[in-house]
């Protein structure tokens, strides 16, 4: 990134002069590896692990492919949800004929990434068909906008509640006007494949200015109503400008009513200094990522350091409102529910959503670990909620549901590094159980790959426990159901299971996990020197080759044997 133009910003972020010396969140480079991107990837105007996750999306179909794309020349919203298997809230601001009917395709606008500035907390893009200049920034659970509007009788900005977006369809949306400066509503989102349940999505958005005009769409229909509802529903607030000028719209969410959005808002964003909020950004970006800081290297090593711990500082999002609340999606119907309080009546944490931990136990583990034990210990406390709430410790939680993605169980890694390492105060006596149920039978194990019903056998725990492995094949056809994977997996979680158990002082238990996290060598074949699948009947599944890849590879998830072999962290001399 050309330091000139990104760090010299008219929105009060200041200018790095040179010989300065610059700060960690100054290395930060949003833009990194924006070519080939996934929904939840990139937010930019986003707070550490924000509720809002607001920026420029670029491509609006699909999970792979869709958000901010850097070769797409066309900005067709701004949406602020960029979640695990959650997204909502587009809103666009344009000039002339107002076209919300027309959906995406129909209002985007091209831009130009001569124009453009992107850093951590804020983002800034010329809309060239309008002439509108749109600035982005946030608190945590508040979106905040700033446009720049051209002298215009028409100016407008479209709240597209009823389009799809992403992976999420829409069953039902609302908008409606509050009051000369206030509108709220809501979308409530459809299931999708990972997310079983729908889920809704309320906010509460508020102007500067009076707006001269409300109205909105409904199926493609353009109407002038105080409300607009329907699931192909969007609303459109109308300003006039006699002269060019900029106008303000803070956006507050809430998962679990429009009062709690418009409590977000009030405790969040009061005022209505948009640089002083992006500069708070800024500056609390600045204080998470110092927690580690570097020393030498070069200039281009810094950028990609900073801004990988960036990503690791954004991908997990916020659930819970500022006073706790959060919606428990686990059961037959929505239930509202709240973290603890404090003496004062605070909560004393936030609960989140997050994609599945796979692999965590390299990255995120050890990072958050070193310089994030209270954001460890809430992510684990939000794991084990939904084991209170629902019967099984979480491995990938969206909208307050199970998405039971990927294999095993691998919240455990993550419990048993904190608890290992001191961090402790999360529940531990119900991580504990939650980890105990989860490694057996019936528990979150046996729940593979997007397996939803109540009596989940894709996980192959019954022949873990009874054979030591998992054959091919368990659990009929479904993804991620492959018996070796899930075996080194297991064998893995079980000395993850050991490690905590020996320290609560649960001798029996320990001893037990140790020898289960041997069962890995039930599947290594001394013949052809690999890890190798197992039939039902207990043969080698033939053909067999290392280094197959895709769909060829029986036995492993989105892996091959010459992969897979080397999986055994826990046990590297054997």
């Amino acid at each position: 990134m050309v330091l000139t133009r990104a760090l010299i910003l008219t929105c009060g972020l200041g200018v790095v002069m040179a010989g300065a010396a610059k700060r960690p969140v100054d290395y930060v480079s949003p833009l990194t590896d924006t070519h080939k991107s996934r929904w939840i990837y990139f937010s930019s105007a986003s707070r550490p692990f924000g509720m809002v996750n607001l920026s420029p999306d670029t491509k609006v179909e699909g999970d792979w492919g869709a958000g901010y794309l850097y070769g797409e020349p066309y900005v067709r919203c701004f949406s602020h949800i960029h979640d695990w298997q959650l997204a909502g809230i587009p809103v666009m601001p344009i000039v002339g004929a107002m076209n919300g009917p027309a959906g995406y395709e129909g209002y985007k606008s091209k831009f130009s990434h001569e124009t453009e500035i992107a850093k951590a907390g804020y983002h800034k893009v010329q809309l060239d068909r309008y002439g509108v200049t749109a600035e982005l920034t946030s608190t945590k659970r508040v979106g905040f906008h700033r446009y720049t509007f051209p002298a215009t009788e028409d100016a407008y900005v479209l709240i597209d509640t009823g389009a799809p977006i992403a992976m999420t369809g829409v069953q039902d949306a609302a908008i409606r006007r509050v009051s000369a400066r206030e509108l709220s509503g809501y979308s409530l989102l459809a299931p999708t494949q990972r997310r079983p349940k729908p889920v809704t999505v309320y906010f509460v958005a508020q102007f500067d200015q009076d707006v001269t005009e409300f109205g909105g769409w409904e199926n493609g229909k353009a109407r002038i109503a105080s409300q607009i509802v329907g699931p192909k529903s969007g609303g459109y607030a109308r300003f006039r400008f006699a002269q060019a000028g900029p106008l303000l719209m803070k956006v507050a969410l809430s998962y679990v009513s429009e009062e709690q959005a418009r409590r977000n808002l009030a405790g969040e964003l009061p005022g209505w200094d948009f640089d002083a909020t992006v500069r708070a950004s800024y500056d609390e970006w600045d204080q998470w990522l110092g927690k580690m800081r570097v020393e030498g290297g070069t200039e281009q090593q810094r950028t990609k350091y900073y801004t990988d711990l960036w990503h690791a500082l954004l991908g997990r999002r916020t659930f819970s409102d500022l006073d706790g609340s959060y919606i428990d999606n686990t059961g037959a119907e929505p239930k509202i529910r709240r973290v603890p309080l404090d003496a004062k009546g605070r909560a004393t944490r936030s609960t989140y959503n997050s994609d599945a931990f796979w692999g965590s136990h390299w990255t995120l583990n050890l990072v958050w670990s070193m310089a994030y034990p209270k954001l460890m210990s809430e992510m684990i406390d939000s794991l084990v909620d939904y084991y209170k709430n629902g019967g099984m410790i979480a491995r990938g939680p969206a909208g307050g549901n199970y998405t039971f993605v990927m294999v095993g169980d691998q919240a455990v890694p993550l419990i048993a590094a904190a608890y290992n390492k001191g961090i402790r105060d999360f529940d531990v006596q119900l991580a504990w159980e939650g980890t105990l149920k989860n490694a057996y039978p019936g528990g979150i194990r046996d729940h593979a790959g997007y397996e939803h019903g109540v009596n989940a056998k894709g996980g192959g725990m019954r022949e873990y426990v009874e054979r030591g492995y998992v054959p091919v094949g368990v659990g009929g056809a479904g993804m991620h159901r492959e018996g070796a994977a899930q075996t080194m997996e297991y064998a893995y979680q079980d000395w993850c299971v050991a490690q905590f158990a020996q320290g609560l002082g649960k001798d029996a238990e320990a001893a037990q996990f140790a020898q289960r996290s041997t069962n890995w060598k039930k599947l290594w074949d001394a013949e052809s020197g690999w890890i190798r699948p197992k039939t039902m009947d207990g043969q080698w599944l033939t053909p067999f080759a290392p280094t197959c890849l895709g769909s060829n590879c029986r036995g492993f998830v989105e892996s091959n044997a010459a992969i897979y072999t080397y999986f055994v962290p826990h046990d590297v001399p054997g």
